[in-house]
């Protein structure tokens, strides 16, 4: 699904039931098959945002600039499932006295933001494998004020990074590219190989913009 929005679920399917202590419903449910979301947002989901069961290594999941966001638990995904989670941001997932962020076994983080979740007994916001890669991603709400989910700009909701965010400039482009030019607003991400240089880009599903030049902006000099 690309440039898609699920949100304010609360079913089940028909003879399927909800994952363990968990309320009944969610957002999206895959089963046994391979889910590639792209620039979408989940939110306000009574249960799961995302659940996938990758039994018997038969599926995984690619989410890749999209935000996760009030929802009673961000990702749910089976142990044997091959979950990558990239520029993206799972945020204000609500699932408290439980993690609310992720639950995961075999897993990929990189360049994303998994902060201000609820947390769990020992203190974190999700649970993934010992053998999860965890690259340039943001697990602490400390500085990184983030906005509320709302109207960025773009075709569905974000959560925008304020001034001084932690997620600012925070990362060097050339692991962004070529695979995620554009953030989840449709917005251009810095394109080191034009710049012909190293150039900083934004952790999560937001690029923030540069200010508008008022001087120029008419054409003149």
């Amino acid at each position: 699904m690309t440039n898609g929005k699920v949100t304010s679920s609360d079913r089940t399917p028909p003879g399927f039931p909800p994952p363990p202590a968990f309320p009944v419903g969610g957002g999206i449910l895959a089963l046994f098959t391979n889910l590639s979301l792209t620039y979408s947002t989940i939110s306000g989901n009574a249960g799961y945002g995302i659940f996938v069961d990758g039994t018997n290594n038969q599926s995984g999941a690619v989410i890749n600039d999209c935000t996760i966001s009030s929802n009673y638990l961000g990702i749910l995904a089976t142990a044997t499932t091959g979950l990558s989670v990239l520029f993206s941001t799972i945020s204000n997932n609500t699932g408290s006295p439980k993690w609310g962020g992720i639950l995961a076994g075999t897993a990929t983080l990189f360049n994303s933001i998994v902060a201000g979740n609820s947390k769990g007994p020992d203190g974190s916001e999700m649970i993934l494998s010992s053998d999860a890669h965890v690259t340039n991603t943001i697990t602490s709400t400390v500085g990184l004020n983030l906005g509320p989910l709302q109207n960025n700009g773009g075709p569905t909701q974000t959560m925008l990074p304020g001034p001084g965010s932690t997620a600012i400039n925070a990362v060097q482009c050339p692991a962004s590219t070529p695979s995620t030019p554009r953030d989840q607003r449709g917005y251009p991400r810095p394109d080191p190989l034009d710049a012909g240089l190293q150039t900083a880009c934004d952790i999560g599903a937001v690029e923030v913009q540069p200010p508008l030049d008022r001087i120029f902006s008419n054409g003149f000099e």
